[in-house]
């Protein structure tokens, strides 16, 4: 499930942080919200996915390459193909 982090200031983008690694994606977040962007973590591919089929758009995404049930290039890929055909 995506945990929204939100920073105190105002927002102006929005970024995805795709890691299965747990201490990996606090320091994602961390600087994401940290320079005022609205971040969303999710723990591997199959929820980003869902994330953007969902509706969901994201100004900047930060992926792992190898995590379980997707890897980063194989999301990608589904990312890009949905971005292009909606």
């Amino acid at each position: 499930m995506a945990k929204k982090i939100v920073s105190s200031k105002k927002k102006n983008l929005s970024a995805l942080v795709v890691d299965d690694d747990t201490v990996s994606r606090m320091v994602h977040v961390g600087y994401c919200t940290r320079y005022n962007f609205e971040t969303n973590a999710v723990e591997n591919g199959r929820e980003a996915v869902d994330l953007v089929r969902s509706g969901r758009q994201f100004d900047v995404i930060f992926m792992d390459y190898s995590m379980p049930v997707m890897n980063g290039i194989q999301v990608s890929q589904v990312i890009i193909t949905h971005t292009h055909t909606h």
